[in-house]
């Protein structure tokens, strides 16, 4: 059977409380307003690519703009890519969860 010493004992239930009261920490609020960024950027990013592609297509007379349904397909694919990159660096050495 294995023991469990105080210290551990006590740091197991300081995290149970931090987890029950959803404390969040420094690196935890860095990283959420860092992907709400980079969230408000693709926005911006994908928003403006319509204007660009009428402006594109008139001026050369050829191509097509592309649809709603592809930029919305684009936003979606770009989303959780940064999220994930958001997240491995989170899951560096240092951090400790």
């Amino acid at each position: 059977m294995k023991t469990v010493t105080r210290k551990q004992l006590e740091a197991s239930k300081e995290k149970a409380v931090r987890f029950a009261r959803n404390v969040l920490e420094d690196d935890e609020i860095a990283l959420n307003i860092l992907i709400a960024g980079l969230t408000l950027i693709f926005l911006l990013a994908v928003v403006t690519l319509q204007p660009f592609a009428v402006y594109s297509v008139a001026s050369a007379t050829a191509g097509t703009v592309p649809s709603v349904a592809v930029l919305i397909s684009l936003l979606v694919c770009l989303i959780p890519t940064q999220s994930a990159a958001c997240f491995r660096r989170s899951a560096s050495p240092g951090w400790t969860a």
